[in-house]
């Protein structure tokens, strides 16, 4: 008698009512920071749009940097996908997913590639706040890439329904 044994390769806990991996706290920590240039602007607008923005703006206006906005979107098609993983998802959900380590790489190598012609063209210094979002930027590069969970995760999608009636 195996009472130990689970079909699971990791603890149980780690996944859903679907038989496939949970995203952990990093994961989820990783794409919304990857997003930071979309919810910016969402936030910002918002403000506008309530007419609660006053002279604070001009202060907060240089954190969105528009040129990054692109870096964002491979990490907002896997944050939206997260959110959709069940056996009813499209085959574009599907796809996104499968290919969700490499979507969020690809954003991550958009935001060097950007920082690299910027300051490379201008020949400017990098301030302590641009070293400090690219540490993090490798950080996160290094776990989505080496991660084995990781890798598990977006292996992962629960099975399409069985239309049986």
């Amino acid at each position: 008698m195996n009472v130990g044994k689970t079909p699971y390769k990791y603890h149980f806990l780690l996944y859903n009512q679907y038989g496939v991996l949970r995203p952990n706290w990093l994961v989820k920590l990783n794409l919304f920071f990857l997003c930071r240039h979309l919810l910016l602007l969402l936030a910002f607008g918002g403000m506008n749009i309530k007419r609660k923005a006053g002279a604070e703006m001009e202060h907060l206006l240089p954190l969105l940097d528009r040129a990054f906005i692109i870096t964002d979107i491979p990490a907002l098609m896997v944050l939206i996908v997260m959110g959709t993983r069940q056996p009813g998802a499209s085959a574009a959900n599907r796809w996104i997913w499968r290919h969700g380590r490499h979507l969020i790489l690809s954003s991550i190598g958009a935001f060097f590639l950007i920082i690299g012609v910027r300051h490379g063209v201008n020949q400017t210094p990098l301030e302590a706040v641009e070293w400090a979002v690219i540490a993090v930027n490798v950080a996160a590069a290094i776990y989505i890439g080496k991660s084995a969970y990781i890798r598990d995760l977006f292996a992962e999608f629960p099975p399409p329904r069985s239309d049986e009636s």
